[in-house]
């Protein structure tokens, strides 16, 4: 194995939120800019109850799909409970950033958890009437940072049945959040990185061109922007190529009584495609090239496509996988798709024997390719994935599991970046035996090929 485990680091940990989907870009100064979703965790209000109260919670009844192998102890309940009851989408919903200098650790175990403070926190400015998800940070060729990213408008409940009748997807389950949402689409965002004073200024939003075909963002409005961002981007030297994904419409006639009802209906699984979209003036615009990947039998979702171009030129997608229908065997197995003319075509995809999501790629100093995912199986955790270049030998990847210790499947959405010294940095949320989800890292040593 040319990679070693290092050690693990917690970037930004507060029991009051609920830290997650980070990314990673190496600044020219060495330290590491680090971008994550941020929004309130109600289990804060719950950290001093009594296993007596805690029964109380046990006794509601939230949705979803109960565990049977889970007996009836108060750690198994406590355990289900906190799995059913946590949700990714929130109306106060942020991206947040610090900027870690990766020499400050000095390899001194007592720095695990820093403070705020010792990053430069801070809030980016948000959307007046929107919430910002996901963050994908990429540093160009031209040494700005480009931040993509998608966002959701919080809507009351009452407002549901007339939105979804006119044909506007209405997301969200209000027993978890408290309210329900609309796509708002996919945006950029330039940033220039300050040094003097290790901060960085962000330009407003820019909402890429709408998909073909897309639905309203409301009733008789404009069309849905972009889709949904999450993964990495890549370049030629002359364009940006970055991806995206959007859940189907699905008619209402196609539902059975049970599934029309709003919450019902955002809960059922629904076919996903992915897209491309291009650049040629460093993402200050964007033009739609192509659909990646779709499954004309809408069986089976592809999401949060990461993008990475091979040293022969082909363009790669790395795609998450998902069932489309109700009932349809789970797919977590790393699907790729690939174009060999920058994006004007794709292979069918292809699905291969490493298991985890979604995958980030990042081209090694060795020549090696390494594959990040998050792993929601028992023993939840980090796994690493090393093969060629080309990505001709998949199924034979070296694998490394850099963590084994995760309390439960919310964690992952790992993104690498090669730091000045050499050294890999993967940064990922995570959720310990305290279950307060936090972006941690992990430092990998690369041997010479």
């Amino acid at each position: 194995m040319s990679l070693t485990v290092q050690r693990h680091v917690t970037l930004y940990k507060d029991a009051r939120f609920h830290a997650a989907f980070p990314s990673v870009a190496a600044l020219p100064d060495g330290k590491l800019l680090v971008v994550f979703r941020r929004a309130p965790d109600p289990f804060w209000l719950l950290r001093e109850l009594s296993p007596e109260n805690w029964e109380n919670a046990f006794s509601g009844s939230l949705s979803g799909k109960e565990d049977s192998s889970l007996g009836p102890s108060f750690e198994q309940k406590q355990l289900r409970f906190r799995q059913r009851a946590v949700d990714h989408i929130d109306p106060r919903s942020a991206l947040s950033q610090i900027i870690v200098d990766p020499t400050d650790f000095a390899y001194d175990s007592s720095k695990d958890l820093l403070c705020e403070a010792s990053f430069g926190f801070s809030c980016l400015d948000t959307l007046p009437d929107a919430v910002d998800q996901d963050a994908s940070l990429h540093l160009l060729p031209s040494g700005e940072l480009l931040l993509a990213s998608f966002a959701y408008r919080p809507v009351p409940p009452v407002f549901a049945d007339v939105l979804l009748k006119s044909q506007v997807e209405v997301l969200g389950n209000t027993e978890t959040t408290g309210s329900l949402y609309l796509y708002q689409g996919g945006f950029t965002r330039k940033g220039t990185y300050q040094l003097n004073q290790a901060t960085v200024r962000w330009a407003s939003h820019q909402f890429l061109p709408p998909l073909p075909n897309a639905r309203p963002l409301y009733p008789q409005g404009p069309a849905l922007p972009g889709g949904c961002i999450r993964g990495s981007l890549t370049t030629d030297g002359a364009q940006l190529y970055l991806a995206s994904y959007q859940d189907r419409y699905v008619l209402p006639e196609t539902l059975s009584n049970s599934e029309k009802n709003v919450e019902s209906r955002s809960r059922i699984p629904k076919p996903s495609d992915c897209h491309l979209w291009v650049s040629s003036d460093q993402g200050n615009s964007w033009v739609y090239r192509s659909r990646i990947a779709q499954d004309p039998q809408g069986k089976i979702s592809y999401y949060e496509p990461s993008l990475y171009r091979s040293p022969s030129g082909k363009l790669i997608a790395f795609l998450r996988t998902a069932p489309a229908v109700t009932n349809q065997p789970g797919v977590d197995c790393l699907t790729t798709a690939v174009s060999e003319d920058d994006g004007y075509t794709w292979q069918e995809p292809s699905t291969h024997p490493l298991i985890g999501h979604p995958c980030h790629p990042l081209l090694l100093p060795n020549g090696q390719l390494l594959l990040t995912v998050g792993y929601r199986h028992a023993p939840y955790g980090i796994h690493a994935y090393l093969t060629d270049a080309e990505c001709k030998h998949l199924a034979d990847s070296e694998k490394l599991i850099l963590r084994s210790d995760g309390a439960c499947g919310d964690l992952g959405y790992p993104w690498a970046t090669c730091a000045a010294d050499g050294s890999i940095w993967v940064v990922y949320y995570f959720c310990g035996p305290d279950w307060i989800r936090h972006i941690a890292a992990t430092q990998l040593l690369v041997a010479p090929k």
